[in-house]
């Protein structure tokens, strides 16, 4: 089998409800649905730009890449900051290249280590100097020429795992009883349906999937039966939780780190235009793009997340470790992410711990390396890692929809033109953002369009609020949750 199609795999399909009821798969397939969790956003958003598979998917994310696209690199702190938030590096991305498919393109991946042999340590980006003090002086990259199919089988479980996995993502092992489990819950006979195989699943396949998998409850029916996308919004309304009330997301760790902002409202709407906010809250903002989408599923489990994602994250958290996983440390990599070495910023907001550098006899005996000496003209004596990606002092406009532009004296104006606010309707209030919110932005980033809104504004609850949030019981389609309530 060549790299870039995976094997076939077994579907069990109701005709009659154009409805997927399973997927029978071994572990190329998995390993490949298992990479998307493990993925950063900006990672994720990326790929599907460059097949034109984004659309209305991944909140105001999407318009944190934009804005990253478009700004001028002047505004940042060197050009290697646009790379580092257009294509974040994946803490276990090395993975990826032991995949059946190659879903994004790491060819270009680079390690960087200094002249000392006996120096261990190697980068994942050409800064200023190695941790010992020396220039970095050589760059590795893993080898075009080789084949990377793991020794033992397997990336993420064992090369002779079986699943079944249904239309909502949820897996469990080969078996007669899940197998009548789940036809019963379709109230569904065995008679009624019929097993087919699909072939060939190739890149273009597994990405469409990807992106069903953000925003539909039914990815497999939508994909493998060609059943048309729910044409409904993608995006709830994300309500977080009032200081008197139950918090899910704060972090009650003693910290004074926060950041200062101006939001500008529309009070008869009741909403924000946008926000005047420094470097800090941009900085901020542009470090969600190399968070991996599992530590979103991990931080907030009520999170009103649309797609079938969710599930399989919550689902692989409950399976055996001896049957399914190659490892605990693999199982670890899935349920507890991490940041990439060199994306943690100094005294951010949200404490997310970064993967530690791969040794240079590790990434050296696991995989065939190609090294070259580093271009000696090349200047990178003021790149640091951890210092922000922002250049400051310096103001910027941040619209509700988190598209960031800099600040003018005019931009404020234009905009409220735009959108037919009067001077009169505007109110200017000064806001504090701490690392709760820090984290309810986050979280509103991904589900929302309207993150600041969502997060700033408090709005008079509805009589569904009142009533106490339903996410995580049977009403799948409830727009106006928080991801805050209490289990």
């Amino acid at each position: 089998m060549v790299k870039g199609a995976l094997q076939s795999v077994k579907v069990r399909v109701s005709e009659e409800k154009k409805q997927v009821v399973f997927v029978e798969a071994g572990q190329e397939f998995i390993d490949v649905l298992l990479s998307f969790i493990t993925m950063p956003v900006g990672m994720i958003i990326g790929s599907l730009i460059h097949d034109k598979l984004l659309k209305n998917e991944m909140g105001c994310l999407k318009n944190l890449y934009r804005s990253v696209e478009k700004l001028d690199e002047n505004c940042l702190r060197s050009a290697m900051c646009k790379d580092m938030l257009l294509c974040p590096r994946s803490a276990v991305e090395i993975h990826y290249r032991k995949l059946d498919l190659d879903l994004v393109d790491s060819s270009s991946n680079q390690y960087y280590a200094c002249e000392d042999q006996g120096c261990d340590f190697v980068s994942f980006y050409q800064t200023d100097h190695c941790h010992c003090g020396r220039p970095f002086k050589h760059g590795m990259k893993l080898s075009e020429n080789q084949s990377f199919a793991p020794q033992d089988g397997g990336v993420f479980v064992k090369s002779t795992t079986r699943i079944m996995i249904d239309d909502k993502f949820r897996v469990d092992p080969v078996s007669t009883e899940n197998s009548l489990k789940l036809l019963k819950e379709r109230q569904l006979t065995f008679e009624s349906t019929e097993e087919r195989w699909i072939q060939n699943i190739g890149r273009a396949e597994v990405l469409k999937l990807m992106v069903r998998s953000l925003v539909s409850k039914t990815p497999f029916s939508d994909i493998f039966i060609n059943n048309p996308p729910d044409s409904s919004n993608y995006h709830g309304k994300y309500v977080p939780r009032r200081p008197h009330q139950s918090q899910r997301v704060t972090d009650n760790s003693s910290d004074d780190r926060q950041i200062s902002l101006k939001l500008v409202i529309d009070k008869p709407n009741n909403r924000v235009l946008y926000a005047e906010a420094g470097e800090d809250f941009v900085d901020l903002l542009f470090s969600f793009l190399t968070i991996p989408l599992a530590y979103f599923f991990k931080k907030f489990p009520e999170l009103p997340f649309k797609g079938s994602l969710r599930n399989l994250y919550d689902n692989i958290q409950d399976l055996g470790d001896s049957w399914f996983f190659k490892s605990k440390e693999m199982k670890e990599t899935l349920v507890n992410p991490k940041l990439a070495p060199g994306l943690a910023q100094h005294n951010q907001l949200i404490d997310l711990d970064e993967a530690p550098n791969p040794s240079r006899k590790t990434l050296c005996s696991n995989v065939k390396i190609d090294r070259f000496r580093l271009n000696a003209n090349t200047n990178h004596h003021d790149v640091k890692t951890g210092m922000g990606f922002v250049k400051g002092p310096s103001e910027f406009m941040v619209k509700n929809n988190l598209s960031v532009t800099p600040l003018s004296a005019s931009s404020g104006l234009t905009l409220m033109g735009k959108e037919n606010v009067s001077a009169e309707d505007i109110e200017v209030r000064n806001e504090i953002v701490n690392k709760d919110e820090a984290l309810h932005l986050l979280a509103a980033s991904l589900v929302s369009e309207s993150a600041l809104t969502d997060v700033f504004i408090s709005n008079v609850p509805t009589k569904k609020q009142n009533q106490g949030c339903n996410v995580g019981g049977n009403d799948e389609d409830d727009d106006d949750c928080c991801c805050c309530c209490p289990l």
